[in-house]
């Protein structure tokens, strides 16, 4: 009997740690990170806390899958994982939000300069050359971020802001980063 229950706790955990992670890469999910981030939005609400929430797209990912073949593109998938999660610091999340978009939430104090740290050393790691069978990658990407509570107050309102952030980020050009800023939000809007 024991051992029944011990099959099908081990079932159970499986089950969710499936349905919470990316198959390929390992990371959590979308499901996992929009979880978290309600979590950690409603911790820094009820503690006074910071919490800053980026997104991430890959520059030219789809010429490596054109190139160089969709495994190609999976082992950079998979680097990319590994490195985003050697940038951020313990306690701190790394997702795959689908395709060559990921995430990364970081809670706590930044002191004002947090936050451009973490997009300092997120872009260092990514950025490093990566060899795919004999061939040299040049891995980039273009992030937007937003900052809670000074940009938005509710999970949903965030990934908005880090998306519109990440948008006039790629306004910018490949390989930058942005912070979200409401005013650059505005015109963006009118001009849609």
């Amino acid at each position: 009997m024991m051992s029944d229950i011990t099959e099908r706790r081990t079932f159970e955990k499986n089950l969710e740690y499936q349905a919470l992670h990316d198959p390929l890469t390992g990371l959590p999910n979308r499901a996992c990170f929009n979880r978290e981030l309600g979590r950690l939005v409603a911790k820094a609400c009820s503690e006074d806390g910071e919490l800053v929430v980026v997104l991430l797209d890959l520059d030219r990912f789809k010429e490596v899958n054109d190139n160089f073949g969709h495994a190609a593109g999976d082992t950079l998938l998979v680097e990319v994982a590994r490195r985003l999660e050697k940038a951020v610091r313990r306690g701190d999340m790394a997702a795959r939000l689908g395709g060559d978009e990921f995430g990364v939430l970081m809670y706590g104090p930044t002191d004002g300069t947090g936050d451009i740290s973490l997009m300092t050393r997120i872009m260092k790691n990514l950025v490093q050359p990566l060899k795919i069978d004999g061939v040299t990658l040049l891995p980039g990407g273009t992030m937007g971020y937003t900052v809670f509570p000074t940009d938005n107050a509710d999970p949903e309102g965030l990934l908005k802001n880090a998306d519109r952030a990440l948008y006039q980020a790629k306004v910018k050009g490949r390989g930058s980063w942005k912070a979200y800023e409401p005013e650059a939000a505005a015109v963006v809007m009118r001009r849609s």
